[in-house]
């Protein structure tokens, strides 16, 4: 700046003001202002409102007195105006009370909008707009009837319509949110668990100890009662395939491959709504419950393999397939009840390893047969016929230990011929008999009412001989008018009346203290002879102490048959060196022979002995 511009510009009217050694502007060259103030609007005591707020349109801030028109309640208020000019205007109204409460409204496009309540409570605001703090703990968003609070002092948010918030969700536990209402997911819920075993979802009721629906994160649900833990269950057991560790009912049908032919129906699809199961899209095979503790079906039924009922019950088990033929090998198609078989063991031959029992009738027929060839009826008889014409031949047990035969039995050897034949009117009218053939044919042995002289008496005859009959012409009597020859012999209460040999000896066991004396003489033994007298003989040696028994002393005893009626003594040989005595022996009714007295019986001691045996 040259000297003549600083001369006429410093601190000349035209100039500009000059500084002090610090740098100031000169007080000389500061003009005078006018004392003066704000308005009470802008000031920290505010204004008084007036009477109605829709004239409050000044920047500013306003006191509201009690009962000031369009105020938001007839309370006292603290108004903020903010402006814009004259035609855009807000309106902040804050209430005098210890609770922080505020409104807004606006003045735009010449008319004034409604109150909006952005602080403290407001429960019945209508249809106004509203987000702010409530109170301490509680901050609350409406918006057209619906409101929200979030309440820090219990960690939840509540939902609902503005007055009547009934819907929550909160904390419940470490990592567990929960509400005590309906949660509802119009996108899906998606959950990844940190471990294969966490629940993802459960639900229970208030008070419930478990849960009473939850799932596990591997995608396993389970079901409970809320008490007890959960019993029923639902998973995923291997591809394409869901399993139950419980029971599972279908309060309709259950449907499985529908519309395919392998379609199946299990449901009320019997007749009238019963229960039963449906098979096929054609809807053509089904079986159902008929009636109590039946079933029925409308097709066939067939098994690749066994049909088991009751099966592991060691009582009543059955089944139906190819099993082992029992006792004789190999295997047929049959039915197994429990421990009985019945089995196909060839060709139109079932074997069974069991009784078979028949309430009515068994019978047995050929084809085209109108009639039994053979049955078995529960009155204890068997028929035979020859299948076209009745039954014409009947075995029948008359009483016990009885059978009787109404019609005439034959039996016939492989060429046909017959060997035996068993009637009741073979040569005379009602009168039994049996006739049993030789091998070329002739009469071997007949037996009938007949058979005596005159044809009256029972009697049994030989090869047609009319004098080779035995028969009973009085009680207790039987004769023959021909010869008989018997080779043993004949007995008359048991004893040998002639004929016929002795039989053959037998070893005689003895008792302690007795020995065969030498072999050079008999062994101990006895027999029967042919006159029905027993002979015991025996050399026998003492060897119990001393030169003989000191008392009656048990040699042998004899078997039944071969014992006296009565105890015998009988007098035998004795010695206790080479020179012989006597002594008595007794063969006594009960079959022992008992030493009873004697002499120097340590050398030797011969029996002999001769008695009738008892009858």
């Amino acid at each position: 700046m040259n000297a003549l511009q600083q001369k006429v510009e410093k601190n000349q009217p035209s100039g500009y003001p000059g500084l002090d050694s610090a740098g100031f502007i000169l007080s000389t060259q500061i003009p005078a202002i006018p004392n003066g103030s704000l308005p009470a609007r802008l000031g920290t005591g505010g204004a008084a409102a007036g009477g109605d707020l829709n004239t409050v349109v000044q920047n500013g801030w306003y006191t509201v007195a009690p009962n000031t028109t369009n105020a938001p309640t007839t309370s006292w208020w603290l108004l903020h105006v903010v402006a814009m000019g004259a035609s855009d205007v807000y309106q902040f109204a804050y209430a005098d009370t210890a609770q922080a409460t505020g409104y807004v409204r606006t003045y735009i496009g010449g008319s004034w909008s409604g109150w909006w309540q952005f602080l403290g409570k407001a429960l019945t605001v209508g249809a106004a707009q509203y987000v702010g703090q409530l109170d301490a703990g509680h901050i609350g968003l409406y918006d057209n009837g619906w409101g929200l609070v979030l309440d820090g002092s219990q960690g939840k948010v509540w939902f609902g319509a503005w007055g009547t918030l009934d819907t929550n969700l909160y904390r419940q536990s470490a990592g567990i949110l929960r509400t005590d209402q309906i949660f509802q997911a119009l996108g899906g819920v998606s959950v990844v668990r940190p471990s294969t075993y966490d629940w993802a979802f459960w639900s229970q009721e208030a008070g419930d100890a478990n849960p009473r629906w939850r799932v596990v994160g591997w995608g396993a649900m389970d079901w409970g009662d809320g008490t007890n833990a959960p019993d029923a269950n639902l998973y995923r057991q291997g591809v394409n395939l869901l399993q139950t560790d419980s029971t599972l009912y279908v309060k309709g049908r259950l449907a499985a491959s529908l519309n395919d032919p392998g379609q199946v129906y299990l449901g009320n699809i019997g007749p009238g709504a019963t229960a039963g199961i449906l098979f096929g899209n054609a809807q053509d095979t089904s079986l159902w419950r008929s009636n109590a503790n039946a079933l029925n079906m409308n097709g066939q039924f067939a098994a690749a393999y066994e049909v088991y009922a009751r099966n592991g019950d060691a009582t009543y088990q059955t089944y139906m397939g190819y099993m082992p033929i029992p006792s004789y090998g190999g295997a047929g198609a049959g039915i197994k009840l429990n421990d009985s078989t019945f089995v196909r063991y060839g060709a139109k031959f079932v074997m069974t390893d069991a009784q078979f029992w028949a309430m009515s009738t068994l019978a047995s027929v050929q084809g085209g047969d109108g009639w039994p060839r053979v049955a078995l009826n529960n009155n204890s008889s068997i028929q035979f016929g020859p299948g076209n014409a009745g039954v014409d031949v009947t075995l029948i047990r008359n009483a016990a230990a009885e059978l009787a035969l109404q019609g005439n039995y034959t039996l016939t050897k492989p060429d046909g011929s017959r060997s035996l034949l068993l009637w009741r009117d073979y040569t005379a009218p009602n009168q039994p008999g049996l006739l049993l053939y030789t091998s070329s044919g002739g009469n071997a042995v007949e037996l009938s009412a007949y058979n005596g002289p005159g044809g009256t008496q029972p009697g049994l005859r030989f090869k047609g001989d009319q004098y080779a009959v035995l028969y009973s012409p009085a009680a207790a009597t039987v004769k023959t008018d021909g010869k008989m020859d018997a080779a043993q012999g004949f007995f008359v209460n048991g004893v040998p009346i002639g004929g016929g040999g002795d039989s053959a000896w037998a070893s005689l066991s003895l008792a302690s203290g007795w020995v065969w004396g030498n072999s050079a003489y008999s062994p101990p033994r006895y027999r029967k002879l042919s006159n029905g007298m027993v002979n015991v003989q025996g050399f026998l040696q003492w060897t119990g102490g001393g030169t003989q028994p000191s008392a009656t002393q048990l040699i042998a005893t004899l078997p039944a048959g071969y014992r006296p009626a009565y105890n015998i003594p009988t007098q035998n040989v004795a010695a206790g060196n080479v020179y012989g005595t006597s002594c008595r022996i007794d063969v006594r009714s009960d079959g022992t022979i008992n030493y009873t007295q004697g002499d120097n019986v340590n050398n030797f001691m011969q029996m002999n002995i001769l008695f009738f045996a008892e009858a």
